[in-house]
């Protein structure tokens, strides 16, 4: 569970990490609402830019037919 490490708002925004941090701090029993806005925020935002990305790709006949 990471020792050493704890979430603080630049970590926050790191994807795969800001979950793992955010999940050692709830079983220590501390809930840091602050930090999980932002990590749903950012998840949020990861995944809009996501989709967006893959839209714009299919959107792309060449990507489609492999032409």
């Amino acid at each position: 569970m990471l020792p050493g490490v704890d979430l603080n708002a630049s970590l926050a925004v790191v994807p795969l990490l800001n979950v793992s941090l955010v999940c050692k701090e709830m079983i220590s029993g501390t809930w840091h609402w602050n930090y999980i806005v932002l990590i749903f925020g950012s998840a949020c935002l990861y995944a809009t830019a996501a989709l967006a990305a893959t839209v714009w790709m299919f959107h792309r006949e060449e990507v489609l037919f492999r032409s």
